[in-house]
């Protein structure tokens, strides 16, 4: 999975409401999870041309069907 935002702080309230929110809690949070084999998070800044390109690479592994990788990518300018 890869995500964009604009800095850490938007990456940290972001992220925050969603975990906290009632559609994570009450939603399918069990299932996701259990489906997680390998967790990391990496965050790393890059011009949005480089993220569009990771994303269109192939070499980031998520989707519907697999849970491997979750990698937040920032946009730098």
């Amino acid at each position: 999975m890869i995500r964009a935002f604009g800095d850490l702080d938007e990456m940290n309230n972001i992220l925050t409401a969603f975990y906290s929110s009632d559609d994570w809690n009450n939603g399918p949070k069990i299932e996701i999870i259990e489906k997680i084999n390998k967790s990391m998070k990496s965050i790393i800044a890059l011009p949005k041309v480089s993220i569009d390109a990771l994303r269109r690479s192939g070499y980031i592994v998520g989707g519907k069907n697999s849970c491997c990788e979750h990698s937040t990518f920032r946009e730098i300018q």
